[in-house]
């Protein structure tokens, strides 16, 4: 009962501003809204403190079992208060098993073999159970976001979508070869407008205060993790034909850090279901 009390006071403080919040191990917002987020690829959960962080719900998707441990040790407050809950599969095009390639940087660990998770590190061949995107909002319902990050699989777990059931007004994904597909197949669904966030430590722009999504989060962003999304994404959203141009500008951009020995880094694009 006292520790219970003890969180109430702390979640008092933070909804209050007395206290900046960091992520959900050190306190979290009272001002739970209504919103539900998708993290899917939640690997160490370092995506989904921030979001719990704001005062949103959130359903963390990870295949791999022992980060899911992970993840219920250090989330046991949250899925306790009913603000969390993990699911431990994987996301495909249908029910069943596939092949889970664990690679020894837990974030390059796939469904798919003909990449990073096997041949980069070492790594090891496990089966998980996998389930369609829409089992997943038949599930838990449609989520305000949907973040996706599983190194490759994207297209296999989106396009159980359609365009006919309730979609997440925000959207975001890994920049992969598939990219350009998912452009189109998002934009057959309803999303009109595109932006392309550049990734990585000290890349990744601080949320704003006051904040434009949930609560305001004092979040200085790791290499682990995706940063700003919705309202609070600071990069110009163009339509279909304009990521594409803006994907070329930073190609372009990309090679010329390469070329002066920095890393060309990584993107992810977000997807607006909302008017433009």
């Amino acid at each position: 009962m006292v520790a219970i009390r003890e969180i109430h006071r702390t979640l008092h403080r933070v909804s209050t501003g007395v206290v900046p919040v960091y992520g959900f191990d050190k306190g979290f917002s009272t001002a739970m809204t209504s919103k539900l987020i998708f993290d899917i690829g939640a690997n160490n959960g370092d995506d989904t403190a921030f979001y719990l962080s704001k005062g949103f719900r959130v359903v963390a998707v990870e295949a791999d079992p022992a980060l899911c441990r992970q993840l219920e040790t250090r989330f046991a407050d949250a899925i306790g208060a009913g603000v969390l809950q993990i699911e431990n599969v994987g996301v495909a095009g249908a029910d069943g098993t596939l092949d889970f390639y664990v690679n020894s940087y837990s974030e390059w660990s796939s469904f798919v073999k003909a990449g990073k998770a096997t041949h980069e590190n070492s790594h090891e061949k496990i089966t998980i159970q996998t389930i369609p995107m829409v089992r997943l909002l038949e599930r838990h319902g449609t989520p305000y976001y949907l973040k996706i990050d599983i190194e490759g699989f994207e297209k296999a777990a989106l396009t159980t979508l359609r365009a006919d059931m309730p979609l997440p007004d925000y959207m975001s994904f890994e920049v992969n070869a598939d990219w350009t597909f998912l452009v189109d197949f998002l934009s057959g669904h309803g999303y009109q407008s595109f932006a392309l966030v550049r990734q990585g430590r000290d890349v990744l722009p601080d949320p704003p205060q006051p904040a434009r999504e949930g609560s305001y989060v004092a979040q200085k962003f790791k290499m682990s993790m995706s940063g700003c999304f919705g309202q609070e994404i600071t990069a110009p959203w163009v339509s279909a034909d304009g990521i594409v141009t803006t994907m070329a500008e930073e190609l372009k951009a990309a090679d010329a850090r390469q070329a002066r020995g920095q890393p060309s880094g990584w993107h992810d694009i977000h997807c607006r279901r909302l008017p433009a």
